[in-house]
């Protein structure tokens, strides 16, 4: 399956969303997969979203109010994407645009934070100082207590 995902991410590479041409992928998890991509008219780099359906959205789509079920979850998901589009702290990336295509798919356009995965860290690093892993809880507490605190409140 990942292998699958992987494939199917690589053969995006280069492809033109709008004003937005994707250079590579740079992860994805259960909501999505996030893409490097290029503003071409302010030219810069920025981070592309693609929101995954969930499994409840595959199966309304099989149903026979597929239409007024789509607009609707596209109503849902704008409103979602919308209200992240507000977020402002430090720690967090700027959203500067949401759009779906035509076939349905929802994008959210962020702000690119050049950085490395967890991961990476640990394959140049070894393990993580608890020093270090302090900081990193004491911001991720911060950012979580922000999120929880909005109206509505953003839950992760």
């Amino acid at each position: 399956m990942r292998e699958e995902r992987t494939e199917l991410l690589q053969e995006e590479d280069g492809v033109s969303l709008g004003k937005y041409t994707l250079l590579k992928p740079l992860g994805q998890g259960g909501e999505g997969s996030v893409f490097l991509a290029r503003d071409e008219c302010l030219q810069r780099y920025v981070a592309i979203k693609r929101v995954c359906m969930a499994e409840e959205d595959r199966e309304a789509e099989r149903e026979e109010d597929r239409e007024q079920g789509l607009k609707e979850r596209s109503s849902k998901g704008m409103r979602e994407a919308e209200h992240l589009r507000q977020l402002r702290h430090p720690m967090l990336p700027v959203i500067f645009d949401l759009f779906e295509d035509d076939r349905g798919a929802r994008y959210l356009v962020m702000e690119y934070i050049q950085g490395m995965t967890l991961e990476e860290y640990i394959e140049r690093n070894g393990s993580v100082q608890e020093k270090q892993a302090r900081i990193w809880g004491e911001e991720l507490s911060e950012i979580l207590g922000y999120l929880h605190t909005r109206k509505p409140p953003v839950i992760y």
